[in-house]
């Protein structure tokens, strides 16, 4: 989890985005 700050905004919604249309994760939270 403290891995999503490292991550800047842009790739965070990018990587969120990416996982959302593969159905993978549901939660942004627990995406890192």
């Amino acid at each position: 989890m403290e891995t999503q700050v490292f991550l800047p905004p842009r790739t965070f919604p990018a990587k969120l985005i990416s996982q959302r249309r593969s159905g993978q994760l549901r939660k942004p939270s627990l995406l890192y």
